[in-house]
Protein backbone atom coordinates (compact mmCIF):
# COMPACT_ATOMS: atom_id res chain seq x y z
CA UNK A 1 0.00 0.00 0.00
CA UNK A 2 2.84 2.42 0.83
CA UNK A 3 4.42 1.74 -2.55
CA UNK A 4 1.15 2.53 -4.33
CA UNK A 5 0.75 5.81 -2.43
CA UNK A 6 4.37 6.82 -3.12
CA UNK A 7 4.01 5.96 -6.81
CA UNK A 8 0.82 8.03 -7.12
CA UNK A 9 2.46 10.94 -5.29
CA UNK A 10 5.43 10.88 -7.66
CA UNK A 11 3.13 10.84 -10.69
CA UNK A 12 1.08 13.78 -9.39
CA UNK A 13 4.21 15.81 -8.56
CA UNK A 14 5.73 15.15 -11.99
CA UNK A 15 2.50 15.91 -13.89
CA UNK A 16 2.92 19.73 -14.27
CA UNK A 17 6.39 19.36 -15.81
CA UNK A 18 5.12 16.80 -18.29
CA UNK A 19 2.21 19.00 -19.43
CA UNK A 20 4.29 22.03 -20.48
CA UNK A 21 3.64 22.50 -24.18
CA UNK A 22 6.21 24.60 -26.04
CA UNK A 23 4.10 24.86 -29.20
CA UNK A 24 3.82 28.41 -30.50
CA UNK A 25 6.02 31.37 -31.33
CA UNK A 26 9.05 32.34 -29.25
CA UNK A 27 10.97 35.57 -29.85
CA UNK A 28 14.23 36.86 -28.44
CA UNK A 29 17.89 37.50 -29.16
CA UNK A 30 21.25 35.85 -29.73
CA UNK A 31 24.43 37.58 -28.52
CA UNK A 32 26.87 37.23 -31.43
CA UNK A 33 30.56 38.11 -31.72
CA UNK A 34 31.72 38.52 -35.33
CA UNK A 35 35.19 39.72 -36.24
CA UNK A 36 35.72 40.79 -32.64
CA UNK A 37 32.55 42.90 -32.64
CA UNK A 38 29.63 42.08 -30.32
CA UNK A 39 26.08 42.48 -31.59
CA UNK A 40 22.59 41.29 -30.82
CA UNK A 41 20.62 39.39 -33.47
CA UNK A 42 16.84 38.81 -33.31
CA UNK A 43 15.54 35.25 -33.31
CA UNK A 44 12.07 33.76 -33.85
CA UNK A 45 11.28 30.11 -33.15
CA UNK A 46 8.00 28.59 -34.34
CA UNK A 47 7.62 25.33 -32.43
CA UNK A 48 5.26 22.36 -32.49
CA UNK A 49 5.55 19.87 -29.64
CA UNK A 50 4.28 16.30 -29.77
CA UNK A 51 5.20 14.55 -26.53
CA UNK A 52 8.96 14.94 -26.17
CA UNK A 53 9.47 15.67 -29.90
CA UNK A 54 9.87 19.23 -31.23
CA UNK A 55 9.44 20.26 -34.85
CA UNK A 56 9.04 23.61 -36.54
CA UNK A 57 11.45 26.29 -37.68
CA UNK A 58 13.69 29.12 -36.57
CA UNK A 59 15.26 32.25 -37.99
CA UNK A 60 15.54 36.00 -37.59
CA UNK A 61 11.92 36.77 -38.60
CA UNK A 62 8.69 35.29 -40.02
CA UNK A 63 10.18 35.65 -43.52
CA UNK A 64 13.50 34.00 -42.58
CA UNK A 65 12.62 30.54 -41.24
CA UNK A 66 14.67 27.35 -41.49
CA UNK A 67 13.64 23.78 -40.63
CA UNK A 68 14.24 22.14 -37.30
CA UNK A 69 15.52 18.70 -38.29
CA UNK A 70 15.73 17.28 -34.78
CA UNK A 71 14.28 18.58 -31.53
CA UNK A 72 13.48 17.16 -28.12
CA UNK A 73 12.27 18.13 -24.66
CA UNK A 74 13.41 16.26 -21.56
CA UNK A 75 12.22 17.81 -18.30
CA UNK A 76 13.27 21.46 -18.47
CA UNK A 77 15.93 20.85 -21.17
CA UNK A 78 15.40 21.54 -24.88
CA UNK A 79 17.78 20.45 -27.63
CA UNK A 80 17.30 21.52 -31.24
CA UNK A 81 19.23 20.95 -34.44
CA UNK A 82 18.23 23.24 -37.30
CA UNK A 83 19.55 24.02 -40.77
CA UNK A 84 20.15 27.40 -42.39
CA UNK A 85 22.36 29.39 -44.70
CA UNK A 86 22.76 28.93 -48.44
CA UNK A 87 21.03 25.72 -49.54
CA UNK A 88 20.34 24.90 -45.87
CA UNK A 89 23.98 23.75 -45.61
CA UNK A 90 24.74 25.14 -42.13
CA UNK A 91 23.75 23.28 -38.96
CA UNK A 92 22.75 25.10 -35.77
CA UNK A 93 22.63 23.43 -32.36
CA UNK A 94 20.55 24.89 -29.50
CA UNK A 95 20.73 23.81 -25.85
CA UNK A 96 18.07 25.65 -23.85
CA UNK A 97 16.53 25.52 -20.38
CA UNK A 98 12.81 26.17 -19.90
CA UNK A 99 11.74 28.58 -17.15
CA UNK A 100 8.00 29.18 -17.49
CA UNK A 101 7.41 31.24 -20.64
CA UNK A 102 11.13 31.82 -21.21
CA UNK A 103 13.99 29.68 -22.50
CA UNK A 104 17.68 30.55 -22.15
CA UNK A 105 20.87 28.82 -23.14
CA UNK A 106 23.38 28.45 -25.94
CA UNK A 107 23.40 28.21 -29.71
CA UNK A 108 26.32 27.34 -31.96
CA UNK A 109 26.82 27.03 -35.70
CA UNK A 110 28.64 23.81 -36.55
CA UNK A 111 31.77 23.61 -34.39
CA UNK A 112 31.89 27.35 -33.65
CA UNK A 113 31.90 28.92 -30.19
CA UNK A 114 28.68 28.96 -28.21
CA UNK A 115 26.60 32.13 -28.20
CA UNK A 116 24.04 33.09 -25.54
CA UNK A 117 20.38 32.95 -26.54
CA UNK A 118 17.16 33.97 -24.78
CA UNK A 119 13.58 33.70 -26.03
CA UNK A 120 10.13 34.36 -24.55
CA UNK A 121 6.79 32.94 -25.60
CA UNK A 122 4.82 35.42 -27.70
CA UNK A 123 1.34 36.29 -26.47
CA UNK A 124 -1.38 34.76 -28.58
Amino acid sequence: MKILVLTLLLIVCAWPAATTDLSGKWTGTINVVENGEAKTVPVLLILKQDGTKLTGSGGTSEDDQHAIIKGSVEGDKVTIEAVGGDNESEHYFLDLTIDGDQMTGDIRKGDSDRMKMSVKRMAV
